[in-house]
């Protein structure tokens, strides 16, 4: 298929990219799907002569059961990028098309220049090489401000949210799913107890990534970039992203290559430290924007990270390791419960 997509590629070039000269050969690099059953996309990366970064991402249906995911991010990422504002357009990639090719459905996009957010930058780090990470983490929240804002719902951005009902049913999906101790087990009693004082208390909602993480946030040329939409959702509360971006940062930002999932968890999002409380303060930033109170904020943490445990279940009809590294951080949730609030509520209000 690789043929077909480099020869399709090169006659559609300049109506991709009217501005550019149409290139006489590419380079292909084949990503997935690793010999997985589960996976159901095939992704190209395009790379023209003599360049080391690609212009181009193809994402490929593998299956015709599975044509439905590449539409879905075709349909949302559209979206999206026309909401942006004129001068953040560029802060996503380009739709370039929903076509065929070798008998496979195809959504086609541009590749956003750039790296991975900062990740090499350990919590021991002396102030002077903090920068570069703060400034990024500034930059990632005006990002995710305009996002948001353009995103709303132009009817109202608040809807009901009925937590008791959203938190039962997960609770029961996850217990069903995993081993949980008898400490976890009297947390989510004690947790579903305060959710009926909660209500079905308005929550702003808006556009929502789904998989908010490092490996999908683009540093370059001093901007903020999101690439990877296959999950993205209309009409969501702000929590999912954010702390599914905050309390996965640690995994990749030097706290430690030999740490735990829980330790680190522990180490870059309970502790007091600098990197902690500069989450901290991205958390309190983004949620202020939205209007969300610092009790509902942090209150939102166990769901998402229960909600975060059953993807592969859902999605997939097992558990895999990323699930399980979801329940491990359930875990550390439950046991420092009592820090982790005192800590964050203290925080996202700065």
């Amino acid at each position: 298929m690789i043929q077909s997509v480099e020869s399709h590629a090169i006659e559609r070039w300049a109506k991709w990219f009217p501005e550019e000269a149409r290139p006489r050969l590419l380079r292909t690099l084949l990503v997935g799907p690793f010999d997985d059953a589960h996976e159901k996309e095939i992704i190209f990366f395009l790379f023209k002569e003599k360049t080391n970064k690609p212009s181009v991402v193809i994402k490929a249906a593998r299956f015709a059961e599975a044509e439905h995911l590449v539409e879905h991010e075709h349909r949302f990422l559209s979206k999206v990028h026309a909401a942006l504002p004129e001068g953040w357009k560029s802060s996503v990639p380009r739709p370039l098309g929903l076509e065929r090719i070798g008998g496979h459905l195809v959504f086609i996009q541009s590749c956003l220049p750039g790296r991975h957010l900062e990740e090499d930058v350990p919590i021991s780090a002396a102030s002077r090489d903090r920068s570069v990470m703060e400034r990024q983490m500034n930059s990632l929240a005006d990002w995710w401000i305009v996002f948001r804002r353009a995103t709303a719902p132009p009817s109202g951005a608040n809807r009901a949210f009925d937590w008791d009902a959203q938190i039962a049913d997960v609770h029961n999906e996850f217990a069903g799913c995993f081993d949980l101790d008898p400490q976890e087990h009297r947390f989510l009693e004690e947790y579903r107890a305060r959710a009926t004082s909660l209500g079905e208390a308005g929550v702003p909602v808006a556009g929502q990534h789904g998989d908010f993480c490092n490996v999908n946030i683009i540093a370059g040329n001093g901007r903020i970039g999101v690439i990877d939409w296959a999950f993205g959702q209309e009409s969501r509360p702000p929590w999912p992203d954010l702390y599914t971006f905050a309390s996965t940062f640690h995994c990749i930002q030097g706290c430690g290559g030999r740490a735990s999932v829980e330790e680190a968890l522990r180490r870059s999002f309970i502790d007091d430290n600098w990197f902690s409380r500069l989450l901290g303060q991205w958390l309190g930033r983004c949620a202020g924007s939205a209007s969300l109170s610092p009790e509902v904020m942090v209150f939102a943490a166990p769901l998402v990270f229960m909600e975060n445990a059953l993807i592969g279940p859902r999605k997939y009809g097992r558990v895999r390791e990323a699930d399980l590294a979801w329940r491990n951080r359930f875990n550390v949730l439950a046991l420092e419960w009592d820090r982790f609030t005192t800590m964050h509520a203290r925080l996202v209000r700065t």
